[in-house]
């Protein structure tokens, strides 16, 4: 596993160098309509966030960027499908971090590599947010977890996703807590259950917190990237609430088949780069709850090397079982 790991570093890298000494393609890219591809559906959060993308590159190309929806699979279909597509430019994958980070440690044979897709951007930093059910009596991190020594073994975690699930076994290895996660098939039914009380804690990406939070249905006690996002400035994270070490969260990206020539990759960069300094922008993603967040294409990379390595070390050490 761990040379599993070191290879997606680099793969993700070579890819970038290789495709530099290719020929000039930016100056006619693009001459067609594009295909944005996500791994949902329409309407969905994802496809919020790519639409946005997909409309500004169109703006900026005088192109269409047609969506294309490839939703199934723990969105290794939409995965695969782009990682099969010409490396062209034509065909670009809109994603969160599952297909790259835990897919590869949780799915045997999964249909693609991770090297099989180019990384080009992040697009934003979405970060989590650690909620309570309103009726439980702690307010802060140190509370909770007194709470939970307390009574210990005797609370639930609602969990819709591998990479909440991992969050929680992290909470609890670094916390030296007992708690049981329950995992529901969406995140429309886990929040419930936090809201009518069936669980009384959850990890939760804000933007689909924020109606339950408003609603004072759920009670946000702290964020859990490793440092205050921007855009919740004034809420402590879980590591300053006592856990040192504890991180996580999700990001939107974009990539492209392995293989696409460099100054096309590079062309894509810059124009995102040109779109997410926009303030329009970046006032309407704090209002979907993430940070803008442009990126060169190895620091991508680099990022996914580095998240795969801590999650599959938390996951050789408890055993945990993904599936």
């Amino acid at each position: 596993m761990r040379t599993f790991i070191r290879s997606i570093g680099a793969a993700c890298l070579a890819g970038a160098t290789t495709c530099a000494i290719t020929p000039a393609h930016a100056q006619t890219y693009p001459s067609k309509p594009v295909r944005m591809v996500i791994a949902s559906t329409p309407g969905s959060g994802l496809d919020i966030h790519a639409r946005l993308a997909a409309d500004n590159l169109a703006a900026i190309w005088k192109q269409s960027v047609l969506m294309e929806y490839k939703p199934g699979g723990a969105m290794a279909i939409g995965a695969s499908f782009v990682a099969k597509a010409p490396p062209d430019g034509y065909t670009l994958f809109f994603s969160i971090d599952a297909p790259f980070v835990v897919n590869p440690l949780a799915i045997p044979n999964l249909p693609y590599k991770v090297s099989d897709l180019q990384p080009v951007s992040f697009w934003s930093l979405n970060p989590f947010v650690l909620v309570v059910n309103a009726e439980l009596p702690v307010k802060t991190v140190p509370e909770l977890l007194a709470h939970m020594r307390a009574n210990p073994g005797k609370l639930n975690a609602a969990s819709a996703s591998a990479t909440t699930l991992l969050a929680h076994e992290l909470f609890r290895t670094i916390a030296g807590v007992n708690y049981t996660t329950i995992t529901y098939k969406g995140g429309t039914e886990s929040i419930a259950s936090l809201a009518s009380g069936e669980t009384q804690l959850a990890i939760y990406d804000l933007g689909n917190a924020a109606a339950m939070i408003k609603a004072g249905k759920i009670r946000v006690i702290a964020q859990t990237p490793s440092k205050r996002a921007s855009i919740m400035p004034d809420l402590p994270t879980v590591a300053e609430g006592g856990m040192p070490g504890f991180e996580s969260g999700t990001w939107g990206a974009i990539f492209a088949p392995a293989g696409t020539p460099r100054d096309i990759v590079d062309k894509i960069n810059a124009d995102l780069k040109t779109i997410l300094a926009r303030p329009d922008i970046r006032d309407k993603l704090r209002e979907y709850g993430v940070e803008a967040h442009h990126s060169t294409p190895e620091e991508l990379a680099q990022s996914i090397a580095a998240s795969t390595a801590r999650w599959d070390k938390l996951i050789r050490e408890r055993g945990i079982k993904l599936q």
